[in-house]
Order: C-alpha cells, then structure tokens, then sequence
C-alpha cells in the first residue's frame, strides 16, 4: 500500500511501514544535470507499525520546523490527510 500525505509518502510492505520525504533534486558537484528539477523520494524512518510511522511524522514536523504556525499546520495537514483514508476505509466497510 502506498499513501501519499502531502510532503510524505508511506509505503507499506508485509513487514514494515517506511516513510519517504518527497523531494526535487537540487543541482550539485555529484548530480548529473537531466535530474536536476527531477522528483525523488528519500527514505526517512522504517517503522514496524502505523502507529509508529506516524509518531515519527509528527516528531519530523516539529524538527523541520522553527515556527510553531508552521509545526501546527503541517499537523493538520497529516491530520486531514489521515482523516480522509478513515473515511475512505469506513465508506469501502460499509459497502
């Protein structure tokens, strides 16, 4: 399964749950020049529960962060986010 949160990604496997930061390759000495603009991917935490992966999403928003507006929106971003995959999963129960 592969939920895309905004600024995150959260893959999941049988075993684990792994959370990717979503990126654009930035020019540099080791970078070649067609990826330069091009998205990417960057393994952030392997987490063996959802639970954990989105402890560690909340902890992240506070450590990118030095405003407190910023911390407290991107929460609610996750929030709402997370909000709408319970609905999700609630309406495709009840079906």
């Amino acid at each position: 399964m592969r939920l895309d949160l905004g600024k995150y990604v959260l893959e999941t496997d049988e075993v684990q749950f792994l959370v990717k930061e979503k990126r654009i390759v930035q020019p540099g000495k080791r970078t070649k020049k067609e990826n330069v603009g091009k998205p990417v991917e960057k393994d952030l935490a392997y987490c063996s529960s959802f639970e954990n992966a989105l402890k560690f999403l909340s902890k992240r928003a506070f450590i990118d962060n030095e405003d407190i507006r910023d911390v407290v929106n991107e929460m609610r971003v996750l929030e709402s986010k997370i909000e709408g995959l319970i609905q999700l999963f609630d309406l495709k129960g009840e079906k």
